[in-house]
């Protein structure tokens, strides 16, 4: 996981948005590397309020996860919060 945090800060990630304690390696790695904003939450709850600046118009969200942890929440979340009405 922390390679994959260093590999996002060599792409111009902005923002990560770690959620689960597997993912705290992941955000620290991201830290280490220099990306500017970097949360690790424990659930999903918590990373909607990380998230919620970042909503605005021209901002990019990849969410990654493995199945157990029921991130279409967040998808659903991401959507219903960024549609156009």
């Amino acid at each position: 996981h922390t390679g994959v945090g260093e590999f996002l800060a060599g792409k111009g990630v902005d923002c990560l948005v770690a959620i689960g304690p597997e993912c705290r390696h992941m955000a620290q790695g991201a830290k280490n590397a220099g990306v500017e904003h970097v949360f690790h939450c424990e659930d999903k709850t918590a990373a909607m309020e990380h998230l919620k600046p970042w909503l605005r118009k021209n901002t990019t969200f990849l969410v990654k996860a493995s199945r157990g942890m029921r991130l279409e929440e967040i998808s659903a979340f991401l959507l219903e919060q960024t549609k156009e009405g």
